[in-house]
């Protein structure tokens, strides 16, 4: 028996499929090849990544290391005792802002030659000046602990519906109980 001629038909790679020929099978590949649709075209990058392209060997450039990069390094810059007392805040316009506590900014102020060339050797630019700002340290926000939530579960002494007196005192014994605190007792409006 003569095999029919192949012609090239829409749905030749489900008759590959059906029949389980390897010819079948490689003439279903290449239709496929040959009417397959052109790829997608790639999003353009959103605005903050192309203006960040752009803008991080700027900053690198014309500006000096950030709080983030000095924090790293600080104690090895200003020896461990000074670090206890200082914190870098910020490299502005040439100058480097520094935070001291108490009589540290005057330690901080007779050592700054050395402190602004070992921020020179550390960072790669050298600040002009030195800005001191004298007061507490404020430690870095702490996460808040993930607490689950808690359900208040109210207990009715019977079937009736409570007053709003008795709900506000009812809530009021539940945060004593669950925070720990004594709260003042509701006052009832006559």
């Amino acid at each position: 028996m003569k095999r029919p001629p192949r012609t090239s038909t829409p749905n030749r790679h489900l008759i590959a499929r059906r029949t389980g020929d390897p010819r079948d099978q490689a003439e279903a590949a290449e239709w496929m090849k040959e009417h397959r649709g052109r790829p997608a075209i790639k999003p353009p990058p959103t605005a903050g990544r192309a203006v960040n392209a752009l803008i991080k060997p700027l900053a690198k450039q014309f500006s000096g290391p950030t709080r983030h990069e000095l924090d790293a390094q600080w104690s090895e810059i200003v020896g461990p005792q000074l670090a206890q007392f200082t914190r870098p805040e910020k490299y502005q316009g040439g100058a480097l802002v520094i935070r001291a506590r108490g009589p540290a900014a005057a330690l901080v102020e007779a050592q700054s030659a050395q402190i602004l060339a070992r921020v020179a050797t550390y960072s790669g630019k050298k600040p002009q000046k030195l800005k001191i700002i004298q007061g507490p340290l404020n430690p870095e926000p702490k996460k808040a602990k993930a607490r689950p939530d808690r359900i208040v579960k109210v207990k009715a002494e019977s079937k009736r519906t409570l007053t709003l007196e008795e709900t506000l005192e009812n809530w009021r014994k539940e945060i004593e109980r669950r925070e720990g605190v004594r709260l003042p007792p509701t006052s009832s409006s006559d």
